[in-house]
């Protein structure tokens, strides 16, 4: 069916399962599960600069991984990028519900799958 990226509705924006992709490839990052923690991170981003949304205004960011193994890199990964997000935002803490969780499979056998929700004030106009 259809695939959207980005979701913008009622006051948040909402970046659909976003997968370790090299965007001039659509293949899989080489390496390993940390490599497609902080692409599919990075093309979180870039698809919500493409509507002038700002991660720095996460609410929600959720990391799927097939393998257990992965729960622990992934959420290292994951944090850090929090982390960052909160440093730009000034320090300023907001309500971030951060979660992992182990899932059958991904797309395209990725280990690792993001998926981000951004609230919207003052972007695009409003």
């Amino acid at each position: 069916g259809p695939y959207c990226q980005l979701t913008v509705g009622a006051g948040t924006g909402f970046v659909a399962g976003s997968l370790g992709l090299v965007p001039h490839t659509m293949r899989l990052v080489d390496g390993d599960v940390g490599a497609q923690t902080r692409l599919a991170l990075r093309n979180c981003v870039a698809v919500l600069q493409g509507l002038s949304l700002d991660a720095t205004r996460a609410l929600r960011l959720v990391m799927y991984v097939v393998h257990a193994e992965h729960m622990a890199p992934v959420h290292d990964e994951a944090l850090a990028w929090v982390r960052r997000q909160t440093r730009e935002r000034g320090g300023t803490a907001t309500a971030l519900q951060f979660l992992v969780l182990q899932v059958g499979a991904l797309p395209m056998g990725a280990l690792v799958e993001a998926q981000l929700e951004v609230a919207e004030t003052q972007a695009l106009g409003r």
